[in-house]
This record gives structure tokens, sequence and C-alpha cells, in this order.
């Protein structure tokens, strides 16, 4: 290969690497809320056909600015420009102190764009927080540093830690090609498991007992100058001293501020806790008051720790107090500022001044974000009451759903998209196909908690039965065939978080990932087969019908079929048996349920009531399913996939609350005893703890739940009443998961699907 081959054939290799896609910042950390230019920036990433955008993050000092602009830049350009894509450096513009530089000029830039070119040849806090900030969300990053800095050489000495390889670059030298081989300098964050730092969350404090300036050996701003001298009183010039203190020693005891900082987080989450105790209606934070109470000891990084061991623990704290600086700005705090709001962590940075009137001026822009606050050293007590305040205030905002916000950034990732199908049921009268009540209230149940909790959600187009497809008025399609159908199902589901509303015989995608889950041959989808019924944790639902003494004959089915009227017996399932009963058999009730071998003892059933039947209660069942998406192609690149598997509407959008904890009580009729939010929260602790099998071994988890099914409580010549007659009267009363119920709520195997994914590669 010629010289000029292996550079074109290394800037393709570097234009493939920084096209894989990175993480978004959600939520902002200057506003708490989702971001506002993800869907532009992810449009604007999709668009971009011609050109590799990289941005470049450096000092604005004048000898670094020359070594860009005439060499490193040049550099680029010149030897990673192809035909195909140019390359172009874009960075941000020399404004000072405005949160929409931050915003428009800093963090937009670093999501749109396709790699990032840091400098770390200073000591400069901007670029070690937009450094962090472009690691913490999984970009890829190109680090240099000049040769002769000494800076730099420590910068990279810490950041090996992380796994980064840094480029030395000489002066204005010409850089060759063969040295610096960008694909075999890009940095990314490794792959970790997420959300493990919510079962046992920590508070975590990073000082300048930490960084730089504490490897250097310097004193830092918080050390005590003599003996004699309180530490937060160091800056205080000595004239202002009185004499008798100079032979006496100081009038008030030495308190540094690291000091104060864990002693406040202890008082403070100690008063929280005592406030939940005392509280006089069991919330849903009481669940999680162990928990809580772990926060009062506060776990300093240690001037020795390394990269990952403060990577680490940033990952697993609740919340991260940063020392940002005062006089003096340590890079690596800021990088770890930038990396916990890359994360959409808590994290409170603090300013150290000596009185409330000095000015805050530690960064070229303003990245004080929502929970900024100041060490006033002469004022020490304002600051424990505001940390108290606002620990209080995160800690209610997150504990009051912390397992199902765990759980749904675990499953979708945060502000992640996901897609929620149904299915399509004929009309035949009308010659439309039509969703059902109950499923267009679960899909509205899930977009409302989505949109409020920032995650991005689309209602797909509903689902036709297959029979609507390749058997149109009865008659063979000719342009589509079954395998072709299916083949045009796992394309809908693939590369995508999806939701799935409804039982087999309702949304044909639930059959098509059961089969696929179950590890079922795709010829026996679609098909009424018992033997489905044995696959290992198989789960089938059935429903019993009523029908006459006599079937329909043969001739009235062909010609209903060919009318493109689609009778249930009509409906061929693997995973769903119609179970006719005549009306001289009929016991009490009609049945249904679950049976197979994923379901213990092999059959689970429930009474069933219609909208059109006496107003009872009863109990009928739903089969939740949480699992990764078995119709990914790439294994590093893992979507999940979630089925709302009920025998009846009421007990599909039942599982809506069981994960959401209920957004909406328009067709719920709850007791006061019973409070959706809590139970929805404990079922999801032991979900998160049952995801780990999903990482580790197992394909998909399965779970049933009993559902209590009646009227609204009310008067019978009440207006309500009435109403009810015009719609359907069942309101979900209650739910619970059924101990047990499943065989095993792993099922599966990670090995078995990567095996078979790379004999299709």
């Amino acid at each position: 290969m010629s010289e000029t081959q292996a550079l074109s054939h290394e800037a393709a290799q570097f234009h493939q690497h920084v096209r894989k896609p990175h993480r978004r910042i959600n939520p902002c950390f200057m506003t708490g809320k989702g971001c506002v230019h993800t869907e532009n920036i992810d449009h604007e990433l999709v668009q971009r056909q011609d050109e590799i955008v990289g941005f470049n993050v450096r000092p604005f000092q004048p000898n670094i600015e020359t070594v860009h602009r005439l060499s490193l830049e040049r550099f680029l350009k010149i030897n990673y420009s192809t035909v195909e894509h140019q390359l172009r450096l874009g960075e941000a513009d020399k404004v000072r102190r405005t949160g929409y530089v931050v915003c428009e000029k800093i963090c937009r830039r670093i999501q749109s764009s396709d790699f990032i070119l840091v400098d770390i040849s200073s000591p400069n806090a901007n670029v070690f927080y937009e450094l962090g900030l472009a690691y913490g969300i999984d970009h890829k990053i190109l680090v240099v540093y000049q040769e002769g800095s000494i800076f730099g050489q420590r910068a990279d000495q810490c950041l090996q830690g992380g796994g980064c390889r840094c480029y030395t670059y000489r002066d204005l030298e010409p850089i060759r090609p063969e040295d610096f081989i960008l694909s075999n300098f890009i940095w990314t964050r490794e792959p970790r498991i997420s959300q493990q730092n919510r079962l046992n969350p920590i508070m975590t404090l990073i000082t300048q007992s930490y960084g730089f300036l504490a490897w250097s050996d310097s004193k830092s701003v918080d050390s005590a100058s003599s003996p004699s001298l309180p530490q937060y009183q160091t800056e205080i010039d000595r004239a202002d001293i009185l004499e008798i203190e100079k032979f006496l020693g100081s009038r008030d005891i030495t308190l540094g501020f690291e000091t104060h900082v864990k002693a406040a987080v202890g008082v403070a989450v100690d008063n929280i806790v005592n406030k939940l105790h005392d509280s006089q209606r069991s919330t849903t934070e009481q669940k999680y008051k162990d928990l809580i109470a772990g926060l009062k000891s506060t776990e300093q990084i240690k001037k020795d720790a390394g990269f990952q061991d403060v990577q680490q623990r940033i990952e697993q704290s609740f919340c991260t107090i940063i020392q940002t600086g005062g006089k003096i700005s340590d890079p690596m705090a800021y990088f770890w500022l930038g990396y916990c709001h890359a994360l959409g962590k808590n994290v409170i940075p603090v300013t150290v001044v000596k009185t409330g009137s000095d000015t805050i001026d530690d960064l070229a822009f303003d990245l004080r974000a929502l929970w900024h606050m100041s060490f006033i050293r002469k004022e020490p007590k304002r600051f424990s009451e505001e940390l108290e305040e606002t620990l209080h205030q995160m800690i209610t905002t997150d504990f009051s759903e912390w397992s199902r916000k765990q759980f749904w950034d675990e499953m979708l990732g945060r502000r992640g998209k996901v897609s929620i199908f149904t299915g399509a049921l004929h009309n035949a009268p009308i010659g439309r196909e039509m969703i059902g009540d109950w499923d267009l209230r679960s899909a509205s149940e899930l977009t409302s908690y989505f949109a409020s909790h920032q995650y991005r959600a689309t209602i797909e187009s509903p689902v036709y039965q297959i029979e609507q497809v390749t058997h149109p008025r009865g008659e063979p399609a000719t342009n589509v065939t079954e395998d072709f159908y299916i083949s045009e199902l796992e394309r809908m589901l693939r590369g995508k978080n999806c939701i799935i509303v409804g039982s087999p015989d309702v949304n044909p995608l639930t059959e098509v990932l059961l089969g696929k889950l179950y590890d079922v041959d795709p010829k026996m989808w679609f098909k009424n087969n018992d033997d489905v019924e044995r696959s290992a944790g198989a789960v089938v639902a059935f429903k019993q019908v009523e029908v006459q003494a006599e079937e329909v004959s043969e001739i009235q089915s062909k010609r209903k079929r060919s009318l493109g009227i689609l009778e249930a017996q009509d409906l061929a399932r693997a995973f769903y048996r119609r179970i006719p009963v005549q009306k001289s058999e009929i016991p009490a009730q009609l049945k249904r349920g679950f049976l197979g071998h994923g379901v213990k003892r092999g059959k689970l059933e429930g009474d069933f009531r219609s909208q059109t039947d006496d107003k009872h209660t009863f109990f009928v069942h739903a089969h939740l399913v949480v699992a990764r998406n078995p119709f990914d192609e790439d294994p590093l690149d893992i979507h999940h996939v979630i089925i709302f598997n009920g025998v009846s509407g009421p007990a599909t959008f039942a599982l809506t609350h069981v994960l959401t904890g209920g957004t909406s009580s328009q067709f719920s009729a709850y007791a006061d005893s019973f409070l959706p939010d809590s139970e929805s929260e404990g079922f999801l602790q032991k979900l998160n703890r049952d995801i780990v099998m999903l990482k580790e071994r197992y394909l998909g988890l399965q779970y049933f739940f009993e559902v209590r099914v009646g009227p609204t409580p009310e008067a019978p010549d009440s207006p309500g009443s009435s109403r009810r007659d015009i719609f359907d009267w069942r309101r979900i009363l209650n739910w619970s998961i059924i101990p047990f119920a499943a065989a095993d709520s792993a099922f599966g195997s990670i090995s078995s699907l990567h095996t078979k994914q790379h004999k299709i590669v």
C-alpha cells in the first residue's frame, strides 16, 4: 500500500469512528429541564453528509492560538479531508460571562460536533470543564499539548488513568502523518454498568486537597499558614488582627472548609430524615429512609486518588460537592464538574470567598449552574443553611420516584427515545383499522408520563394484523408473503427502544417478540401450535369466548372472509389461544389468563367481564415482559423492549401504572389505602435488582400481576352513574404482583442471541 493510499485509508477509518453516536446532555445543568436543542442536534448530525466537524477546545492565548492556526488545524484539514468529507474545525467565541455562551457556544457545539480537539498545555479551567463535559457524553476526543509543557505532562499522567493517549507537538514544527495517526489517539469513555450507583448512593466531596494544586505540593487556599490562625482566616491581612492575638492566639477556633462541609451535610441529612420520620402520611420517600440516612457521611476524594477511582466514586454519588475555586481554580475540579453535568448528576459547585461582597470570577463564562453555592469565610452559618435547603430539595425530588427514574433511565437512557406500538383491529362494517379504547388509553398514559419526565416518545402507526395484509378479502396476496410481513415487523423493531401494547391476538408485534425471546422457530409464529407452550419460559395468553351450539358453516365463513370480515377464530397465533365455550357449558364467568412453561403450575386464570356485562368487581391478569431488544444488530448498542401483555384492556392499562405510578386518575378508582405511586416504587425496587441479570446473562424478565377491576363507587342515581352507561364502566381498583407466578422471572440467553447475530452477519 502506497503512502497516499495509507493516508486515505486512515482518513476513512477516522471518519467512520468519529461518526459513531455520542450521548446528549440531559437534563440541562443550567435549568434542570430537558435540553431545548436536542432535537435540532440530532437532526443536524443525521443530515450532515459531506463534512466532518470538530470542535477546538483550547486556551485563548496568543502562542497556543498560533500553533493551532498554523500547525494543528492545517494538519487536520490537509490529511483528513477527503473528496467525500471535508474536515472543518470550530471553536467557542471569546465572549464572557453569560449563560447563553455556555448553552449556545459551548454545550450545543460540543454535542453537535463529530469529535473534540483539546489542548491541555496550560492550566485552564474552561478547557478542563469542556473536556469533562465531552468525556461524560462518550464523545470522541483528541488530546494534545506542547512537548515542553510541565503542566501538560502532569495532566497527561492524570488522564492516562482514564485510558487517554495524548499527542505532544513540538512548537511550530510540521506534524508528520505517521506520528499523529488520529485513529490511534481517539479517547472515549469506556462503557460501564450504569445505575449501580442508585443501589447504594453516597455523598462525595472534591476539594483542593485533590488536583493539580495538591500534586504540585503547593499550599491550597485552605491550608493554614500559621498554627495560631484558623484556616478560614488565612487570607486576612495580618494588620487586621488585634495585637493581643499575636501573643494569646486567635479569638476563634480553627475550622477548615472541608470539615465544615462534612458536618453541614451530616446535620442537613439528619434533619431531613427526622422530618420524614415525623411525617403523618406514608410517603414514597419513606421507602428510602435508610438510603437517605446513608448520605450523612461524606466521602472526600484523597490526594492520591486515581482517575478511575474518582470516576467510580462520582458515578456512585447521590450528590458531589466540588470546590471550584475562589482566588485559585484547579482545572481537575472543573473536569469533574463538567463530567457531573454531562451525566446529569446532582453536583454543587462551591466557590470559596472571604466576604459576601467578593466578586465570583473564576471562569471566563458562567457555568455556576443550577445548584451553585458560595462558602463565605466570615459567614459559614449561611452556607450550612443554604446547603440543607438545597439537599432537601434534591432528596425530595429524586427519592419521590427513585426506582422509577432508575428503571426508565436504564431502559431508555436519559431523555432517551422510545417507540410505542399498538395493534390495529379491523372494523369490517366501516372498512377501517382501529385501536382498542384501552390500548389508546395505555398509549396516552405512557406519553403523558414520558413528556413530564423529558423522555421522547413516539406513538407509531398501528400494526395491521397479518390476516389483513397477507389475505386481503380472503384471498392470498400476490405481493405480501408471510415471510415479508414478519421481516417488516422485525425492521420496525430494530435499533429502537419499544413498548408493545396488547396481547398477541391484538398486537402482532407481541407475537413476533415473544417468538424471538422464547427462541421459537419463526415458521411456528402466527400459527396454532400447542408445542410452543413447552418452549423454555414461554407464556401463552388464553381467552374463553362464548359460541353458539353450532359454529358458523364453512360456506358462511368463506363468504365473510371474501368481504374482508375476519372472525376471532380466523386468527392463528403461537402465543394466544381462543378457547370456545358453548353457552350451555359456560361457567359462572368466562375465564382468561395464561398458560405454558413460563407459568408456575402451568396455568394462571381469572374471571372476565366486558363493558356490556353487569357491573361487578372481578380479577384479571396481566403479563409484563422487560427484555433486551432481540433484533439489535450491534451487541454494544443496546435497546430494550417492554411488552404489556394483558388479557383484557383494563389489565393492559394497569401495567402502565405499575411502571409509571399513574399520571391520570380518569380510568382508575383507587381506594385511599392503595397508593399507586408507592406501590410502583416498591415493585421497581425489585425489578431494578433483577435487571442486573439482563446485563450479565439473561435476555428477558417476566412478571404476572393480578388486577382488580370494578365500577366506580357512586350512587346509582347520581349524574356520574348515567355517564357510566355511555362509557366503559370498568375502572382499575388496585393491582399487585403475584409472587412466584412465573416459573422463573429470568429467561433466554444473551450468549445464544449474540451467536445467532454473528451467524447472520
